[in-house]
């Protein structure tokens, strides 16, 4: 299925919610399969996918969220291992199964108007992830252009059987909370070949805080990248290269591979708690 099979439905100014909504809905109906969006431009709201979908962003396709926060309705979600009312994520699936985002294309989470709102103290709930797989299994998520996310931009929460491999995400240094990839309470996850520039951890494995109301660990969680010669195929820039979550509980049986990572310094990092810790973990490795 393509995406402009349902251009007929796009107000101008351009608005492709409804376009993706209808065509989730209709693979939806089909049990699944995979959605393509060819090269262009697509402003759009909060996405949903579901059990059993493929969701192909080819070369040259750019996902544009859009910078208003009616776009993204608040759903129950965790944010930082708090329960409560948040906006959706960009791109969301809850309790469903198979499900992958590929393609060599780029999704845009225009993080400037959230991050603004957020200095400023005006956001009334937590901004949106980029991506959150919540309480899924076989998730798959491969070499897309994720930029600007609002918040925190891959985000597993409760998921088995993860796949990340060749990601390629950016967030300016002083983005707030842009982490790059946070599984959280996750089994069996694998990243590798990413390269990760964020304002904020470049990986986070988290299994909540105290405050959150069911807690699990993190299990067999591998970061790797391939064991050739320089230059390596997962590279981290960001306050931390890759870190155990602050007030995370607990986090077994995980083995990983070190990346090439290093830590930016910034004004607005150098005071930040485990920047430090970082820093340290690099000079050992």
């Amino acid at each position: 299925m393509n995406i402009l099979d349902y251009a007929a439905s796009v107000p101008t100014p351009a608005d492709w919610t409804a376009a993706f909504q209808q065509a989730i809905a209709d693979l939806r109906t089909r049990g699944g399969g995979t959605l393509i969006v060819p090269a262009g431009d697509y402003p759009t709201g909060a996405i949903r996918l579901y059990d059993n979908m493929t969701l192909h962003i080819e070369s040259g396709a750019v996902l544009r969220f859009h910078q208003d926060a009616s776009a993204f309705p608040l759903i129950d979600l965790e944010f930082e291992g708090i329960a409560g009312l948040a906006h959706q994520p960009c791109i969301y699936a809850e309790h469903a199964k198979n499900v992958t985002i590929t393609g060599y294309g780029t999704l845009d989470g225009q993080g400037s108007y959230w991050w603004t709102r957020q200095r400023a103290g005006q956001n009334a709930h937590p901004r949106p992830y980029l991506v959150c797989f919540n309480h899924c299994e076989h998730v798959t998520l491969e070499n897309v252009t994720l930029t600007n996310s609002p918040a925190w931009t891959v985000h597993p929460l409760y998921c088995r059987n993860v796949v990340i491999r060749g990601l390629n995400i950016k967030n300016p240094a002083d983005s707030p909370n842009t982490d790059g990839i946070d599984p959280d309470g996750c089994q069996d996850v694998r990243i590798h070949d990413c390269t990760i520039d964020v304002g904020d951890d470049c990986i986070a494995i988290k299994s909540g805080t105290e405050d959150t109301p069911n807690r699990q660990v993190c299990e067999r969680i591998i970061i790797a990248g391939r064991p050739s010669p320089p230059p390596p195929a997962t590279s981290c820039m960001g306050t931390a290269a890759w870190c155990w979550a602050a007030k995370c509980p607990a986090a077994s049986a995980t083995s990983w591979c070190p990346p090439a990572c290093s830590t930016r310094q910034t004004a607005a990092s150098a005071s930040k708690p485990g920047a430090g810790a970082a820093a340290r973990w690099r000079e050992s490795s």
